[in-house]
């Protein structure tokens, strides 16, 4: 990142953009997991219903598959928006599990960094709409 040149409005919009983008995809992983959980739990059913019961769980698999290919891009894009250049080593971090999640954390924290110093506050779901429609079209510093 880096912290000697001006930020734009648009690359501060963008930055928040992303990182709203991540939070919710996280969000939905998390969802996706107690789901997981609550339907994987086995119970005496009728064998039409083990069917489905068979067919949730396959379909919340391969949701999180997606929700995960999302995520490596979205952690992609936040690093180009914060200047990193070492934005295709971030996606790749996303895959190994511990890794991914410190990756995660560490563009995350970045990004959150960024958009305080530039004015935008910044929330348990991301930036602040309302901060971001006043960014005038003067440049912004870090």
């Amino acid at each position: 990142m880096d912290n000697e040149l001006a930020w734009t409005p648009d690359e501060v919009r963008d930055v928040a953009r992303y990182q709203k983008y991540l939070i919710w995809l996280i969000f939905f992983q998390i969802i996706s997991i107690f789901l997981l959980i609550a339907t994987g739990v086995g119970s005496k059913a009728s064998p039409a219903s083990k069917v489905l019961a068979t067919f949730i769980p396959l379909a919340i698999m391969a949701a999180r598959i997606a929700l995960s290919v999302l995520s490596i891009y979205g952690v992609y894009k936040m690093a180009k928006a914060l200047r990193n250049g070492m934005a295709l080593v971030y996606a790749v971090a996303m895959l190994l599990p511990l890794i991914g999640l410190l990756a995660l954390l560490h563009i995350n924290s970045l990004a959150t960094n960024v958009l305080q110093s530039n004015g935008v506050r910044v929330g348990v779901f991301g930036a602040d709409e309302d901060d971001l429609q006043f960014l005038d079209a003067e440049t912004i510093t870090l």
